[in-house]
C-alpha cells in the first residue's frame, strides 16, 4: 500500500554515503532532498561521483526530489560584478544539476543581512533579487524556494514575492532560522505568506543557535505550527533537516506519535 505521506514528507541526504537515509526514503515511499552539492567543497572535488551515485541510486525512484542549492557566500544582490559573476555561475551549476537529478524544487537561502539597517539596503536586496531569480526562472523550468536564513520578519521576503510574482519562485519557511533569529510570532510569518510557502524545512533548536536538533528535543512548539497550518489551509512539503539517520528517524517517530505536519 502507497504510503500517503509520500508526496509531502522528503528526507535530506547531504552524505550519500549514509545510504541509510536513501533506503529509508525509498523504504518508506519518501520524497528526498539532496544536499551534498551545496557545499563548494563537494561541487569541486566530488561533484562527478555524487552524482553518479544519485542517479544510480534514484533510478526508479517515484517519490519527490528535490535539491538544497550552495549557501555559503552566495549574495545575488552584491554590487561587485565579479562575485556576481561567481555566484550566478554557482547557482547556475546547481540548477543544471538538480534538473539532471529530475529535481522538482531547487532551495536557496534569502542571505539579508538584518543588521544592515539602512533602507537602501532593503530596497536594493529585493530589487536585485527580483531581477536576478526573474531572468533565471525565466530560462530553467524549475520552481525556486527562497529559505528564510538571518531574516527577523517576513515583510521583505513577501515584498519580493510580490515583486516576483510567479508560481516558480516560492518559499521554504525554515522553523529552526525561524526560532533562532526572529521574534515575530509565527503566525504572522504564516498569515502573511501562507500563498507563498510551498516547502518547509523542520529541525528543532532552544532558540540559541541553529542546533538542528531532532523535531521534539528543543523549544519549538510543534502542535501549535501544526495548527496554524490547518487554521491558513496550507500543506506544504516538508524536509527533516537535521544530521544523520538516528535524528531522522527519532524526528519522523516523533512526529508521527504527536501528530505534526505532515502526519496530523
Amino acid at each position: 500500500m502507497q504510503n500517503i505521506f509520500m508526496s509531502k514528507l522528503l528526507i535530506q541526504s547531504f552524505q550519500h554515503y549514509d545510504k541509510k537515509l536513501i533506503d529509508l526514503a525509498v523504504n518508506e515511499d519518501y520524497g528526498i532532498e539532496i544536499a551534498d552539492l551545496s557545499f563548494a567543497s563537494n561541487i569541486e572535488k566530488n561533484k562527478t561521483k555524487i552524482l553518479k551515485f544519485y542517479e544510480s541510486k534514484l533510478k526508479d525512484f517515484k517519490g519527490i526530489i528535490s535539491f538544497h542549492g550552495v549557501f555559503h557566500d552566495i549574495n545575488v544582490t552584491s554590487m561587485d560584478p565579479l562575485i556576481l559573476k561567481v555566484v550566478k555561475a554557482r547557482i547556475i551549476d546547481n540548477i543544471r544539476t538538480a534538473i539532471r537529478l529530475n529535481a522538482k524544487f531547487i532551495i536557496f537561502h534569502t542571505n539579508f543581512f538584518p543588521l544592515i539597517l539602512n533602507e537602501t539596503y532593503k530596497t536594493h536586496w529585493i530589487n536585485a533579487n527580483a531581477k536576478f531569480w526573474k531572468e533565471i526562472i525565466k530560462k530553467y523550468n524549475i520552481t525556486v524556494l527562497l529559505e528564510n536564513m538571518f531574516d527577523t520578519e517576513p515583510d521583505l521576503i513577501l515584498k519580493l514575492m510580490n515583486k516576483v510574482n510567479s508560481n516558480k519562485f516560492k518559499v521554504c519557511l525554515d522553523l529552526g532560522h525561524y526560532n533562532v533569529f526572529s521574534k515575530v510570532p509565527l503566525e504572522e510569518w504564516i498569515k502573511k505568506l501562507r500563498e507563498h510557502i510551498k516547502y518547509l524545512h523542520l529541525n528543532d533548536n532552544l532558540g540559541d543557535r541553529d542546533s538542528e536538533l531532532p523535531v521534539g528535543k528543543g523549544n519549538i512548539q510543534w502542535k501549535k505550527f501544526t495548527n496554524l497550518l490547518q487554521k491558513y489551509n496550507l500543506k506544504p512539503y516538508v524536509t527533516i533537516e537535521v544530521e544523520n539517520y538516528i535524528k531522522t528517524k527519532k524526528s519522523i517517530d516523533y512526529m508521527k506519535k504527536n501528530k505534526i505536519h505532515p502526519f496530523d
